[in-house]
């Protein structure tokens, strides 16, 4: 099993990728979203995959709904400059 996890900084397109990987077969209890407190718009998805192919799918769901990986901006903190999925194998 693989676990991916994606920033957005804005919560519309989170939950765009939550609703994108529902439709494409995921289950409920393997995607969560999370909305940060203390950062308006953060928003955090992870989802468990089985195989290596869900995880591939679910990469390029992510990515295509405009994930961010916080390594991807600059350190004037401008604008996402690629977008970034991290995958942990367990």
């Amino acid at each position: 099993m693989q676990t991916l996890i994606s920033v957005f900084d804005r919560q519309g397109a989170a939950r765009k990728a939550v609703n994108r990987l529902l439709q494409s077969g995921f289950a409920q209890e393997d995607v969560q979203l999370r909305e940060s407190p203390r950062e308006p718009g953060v928003s955090v998805v992870s989802v468990h995959a089985g195989t290596d192919s869900e995880a591939e799918s679910a990469a390029v769901t992510l990515h295509e709904c405009g994930a961010i990986d916080v390594d991807d901006r600059d350190s004037a903190g401008g604008t996402p400059t690629l977008p970034g999925v991290r995958t942990y194998e367990h």
